[in-house]
């Protein structure tokens, strides 16, 4: 068994060489989330006991705190496998007291809080340490296996053609034909067949023959599936949710079903639980399959994969799980599965936005909004991706074909509706553009009327909002600001603190209000104001906004844009060398050494990739993607055995 990190939230799959698949894994960040685990301890008689009890987790999945309700530092004893107390060595890192933590304040643990604080922190430099390792370990640097991003993230962006006057834009059924760089570039919607209309999941609820859940089938059922579904703290269900989203395109259901496992939990005990969570879901799946599951109602997507596999398990083989999600390749009477998510049986008390933050990246193909070097909050309470709410960006929603975006041309006044599923989009250059939207008072999901209880981290001021893309990028983990480092999608903070990347954290967003633009506040982004209008090159995008109207169910600014075409660098040249061997047999390989250079790109700061061929002269399933600062520059290769 791991450390406590690995027991508790955000968990997520290690290369897993026994299968020679390594896994794709995303994670859900939680902030002070309050779930229970099992524990064992010896009490003061000396005798073993268990429990269960409550913590508050903080952190992703490569780096987490973990402390009791009452704020004291927990980690995990590496001798007696007990939660205990932490305390700090000399190095400021975390060790442990040898106290546990059973939730009854023994008389062991009141003396230990005597000469103790609360919420102790490691030194910074640990943390780094910490997460690089993590990193290392979960080959992040390296997705040759990655999930393909949706269009506009994963290929060369097309032109939008420039329109004579300000366009609506919903999603396109087949790229938009691509014209000379201007300022009206922009990438291509994603075909809408993928993220809309009918999608069929299959979740599994977990059970031990010793710990059974604490959930129903029919409570998970209604979580998914429900229509006005206020249960457990959560304001709509996962269907509902995804039908808000997307505008009613996408009608996203699941087929609950409830498995025992054959052995009690202990038996999934594995001390690399990697393995003991691929046993929990082999075996569940091959269980549906020799009792008669009809997989074919399943969802395929186009490479014949069910789209969306989800587990609910309060713990896998010994260590708790939350909200990840991963791909390896399981296939049960020929149906092939290959990405899932795996979350706690709590994800229903009040955490339906972590089943669907899983989903966005299982069913969506969307990366993670936050900052996962934990250096920043990437885009905050304002995505689903980033803060689990209810609601995606404008870009998001954008290249997934949801709503309408208006594509801004002419100058003069112009006018935006308070509207969830409606964007303005001003496109800069081939990789640049801004999006604008206009939001109501607090945070809301989809569906106007419904807003989500007033928790105060997720309130905000009704304005006008601005956010810069950057599509070269492939997450929001560079909050430098600079033009190498910075995120894929800013929100331009109107007062000119960009608190989402400089902090102080944790934040209080009830300063989110300083986010908007609007009368009596801030009314004018220019080249010249802060933030300014200017490209990540720092040359002038020439747009300006001013004149920005009181915040309302509409809005108005005055827009002058005054460059018609922007110079912008070409894209990185590929070279393919030649290959490994001429005279390669049947069930041999074939490699190729492929190389980027360009004015952003180059061999020093890119490792070549390897293509590996099969027989027939095709790269392996999925495609060949390398991950680096400046985004995925991975394709996939067809490449003729002639």
């Amino acid at each position: 068994m791991k450390t406590l990190k690995w027991k508790i939230v955000l968990i997520i799959f290690i290369s897993m060489l026994l299968l020679l698949l390594p896994k794709v894994v995303f994670a859900a960040p939680m902030n002070n989330q309050i779930i229970e685990v099992q524990n064992s301890y010896t009490d003061e008689k000396g005798q073993k006991k268990d429990c269960t009890v409550k913590v508050s987790v903080t952190g992703d999945e490569f780096y987490s705190k973990v402390k009791s309700i009452d704020g004291y530092t927990l980690i995990e004893d590496p001798d007696t496998k007990s939660m205990c107390y932490a305390v700090l060595n000399n190095q400021g890192e975390f060790i442990s007291s040898k106290t546990p933590y059973t939730g009854l304040d023994t008389n062991n643990e009141k003396t230990f809080k005597k000469v103790m604080k609360q919420d102790l922190t490691e030194d910074k430099n640990v943390i780094q340490k910490k997460i690089n390792k993590n990193k290392q370990l979960l080959n992040y640097n390296n997705t040759s296996n990655a999930p393909a991003m949706p269009n506009a993230f994963n290929a060369a962006p097309a032109a939008l053609p420039a329109p004579a006057s300000a366009s609506s834009v919903p999603a396109a059924s087949s790229p938009i034909a691509p014209t000379v760089a201007s300022a009206s570039m922009a990438p291509t919607p994603a075909a809408t067949s993928r993220y809309s209309g009918n999608i069929v999941g299959l979740t599994i609820l977990i059970d031990f023959p010793d710990v059974k859940s604490t959930y129903t089938k029919a409570q998970i059922e209604t979580g998914c599936n429900g229509q006005g579904y206020y249960q457990n703290g959560n304001p709509i269900s996962v269907n509902q949710a995804f039908s808000d989203m997307s505008g009613g395109k996408l009608n996203y259901t699941n087929i609950v079903v409830t498995y025992t496992t054959k052995y009690n939990k202990s038996y999934y005990a594995d001390p690399d639980w990697f393995i003991s969570d691929y046993k929990i879901r082999t075996e569940a799946l091959q269980y549906l399959g020799q009792t008669g599951f009809d997989f074919s109602k399943l969802t395929k997507d186009e490479e014949g994969y069910v789209r969306a596999l989800n587990f609910i398990c309060g713990d896998f083989g010994g260590h708790y799980c939350a909200g990840y999600a991963g791909a390896d390749s399981i296939t049960v009477n020929g149906t092939n599965f290959l990405r899932y998510t795996a979350m706690p049986i709590d994800v229903l008390n009040g955490s339906v936005a972590v089943f669907c933050h899983e989903n966005g990246h299982m069913l969506l193909d969307l990366p993670d909004m936050y900052d996962d070097n934990g250096g920043s909050v990437g885009l905050g309470a304002f995505d689903l991706m980033s803060a689990n709410v209810f609601r995606l960006n404008p870009y998001f929603r954008y290249v997934l074909g949801w709503g309408t975006t208006t594509v801004i041309s002419g100058n003069g006044t112009k006018t935006i509706n308070v509207n969830p599923l409606e964007s303005q989009m001003i496109p800069l250059t081939s990789n640049e553009m801004f999006f604008i939207e206009n939001l109501p008072e607090k945070s809301f999901y989809g569906n106007q009327s419904t807003e989500l209880p007033p928790v105060k981290h997720y309130d905000w001021h009704a304005g006008l909002y601005i956010y810069h893309v950057d599509t070269n990028k492939i997450n929001n983990a560079e909050e430098a600001m600079t033009t190498a480092n910075h995120y894929l999608v800013s929100l331009e903070q109107a007062d000119g603190k960009f608190h989402l990347e400089k902090g102080p954290y944790p934040l209080d967003l009830t300063d989110e209000g300083g986010d908007a633009y609007r009368a009596g506040y801030a009314t004018s982004f220019t080249p010249t104001t802060t933030p300014n209008s200017n490209l990540w090159t720092g040359q002038s995008s020439g747009v300006s906004i001013t004149n920005v109207s009181a915040a309302g169910s509409t809005m108005q600014y005055t827009y002058n844009n005054t460059n018609s075409t922007i110079t912008y660098p070409a894209g990185p040249t590929v070279a393919i060398g030649a290959p490994s061997t001429t005279t390669a047999k049947s069930g041999e390989t074939v490699t190729y050494k492929v190389t980027y250079k360009g004015k952003y790109f180059n061999t020093s700061t890119l490792s070549p990739a390897n293509i590996t061929l099969n027989k027939t002269g095709t790269a392996n399933r999925d495609s060949i993607s390398r991950r680096n600062k400046n985004g995925w520059l991975g394709r996939v290769w067809r490449i003729p055995n002639n």
